[in-house]
């Protein structure tokens, strides 16, 4: 089930929360439509791999990951 999550609500509290530059109200809904984009996407892709299809060690693998 795809379900939109981000909105520019969500966006601006978590640019608060995290400090930095505030996006204005027009790019914190540009953002919220990337991020759901971008969700909406990889639960599709993603839809038909069965759960054991998630590496036994994570951190281990992402840790690889990040090395390359």
């Amino acid at each position: 089930m795809l379900m939109t999550q981000f909105d520019k609500d969500l966006v601006l509290a978590q640019a608060r929360r995290f400090g930095g530059q505030i996006p204005s109200e027009a790019r914190a809904t540009e953002l919220a439509e990337h991020l759901n984009t971008l969700i909406n996407a990889l639960d599709m892709v993603s839809i038909d791999l069965p759960l054991e299809a998630e590496p036994a060690d994570m951190a281990r693998t992402l840790e690889e990951l990040a090395r390359d």
